[in-house]
């Protein structure tokens, strides 16, 4: 299976196998790589991301959208696409094949014991005040 590497802290930027650049070429399809990147590995209800991401448009038309979607992004992607596993009623990108600059800044915020402890003089101005 092909890396995908993607920066999602600074600017957007999605890097397959060794390092290729890839480019995503619409914001939608950014926007639902990021989003499946943040979910790697377990599968996300189409009718989710349609609603996610088409929120303003008729059912039918947000479900075309993300059909037209996928494919661009399996376009971008090249033999990398093959980490996307796109059934019928989900989507799902290999937790294998996805590594991400927000996953440790999401894990940090998901568990505050993941911050650093503050420094002594800090903690005592904070008890102090």
């Amino acid at each position: 299976m092909v890396p995908i590497a993607l920066k999602l802290l600074g600017g957007f930027e999605v890097a397959v196998g060794a390092g290729a650049p890839a480019r995503i070429p619409t914001r939608k399809a950014q926007a639902l790589l990021a989003y499946l990147a943040m979910t790697a590995g377990r599968p996300v209800a189409r009718d989710a991301i349609a609603a996610l991401l088409w929120s303003g448009a008729a059912e039918s038309a947000a479900r075309n959208n993300l059909r037209q979607t996928l494919f661009v992004l399996r376009k971008s992607l090249g033999p990398a696409a093959a980490s996307l596993d796109v059934a019928q009623t989900t989507v799902r990108l290999s937790a294998r094949a996805s590594t991400s600059s927000s996953s440790s800044a999401t894990s940090a915020m998901a568990s505050p014991s993941g911050w650093p402890a503050p420094s002594p003089a800090i903690a005592a101005r904070s008890s102090t005040a």
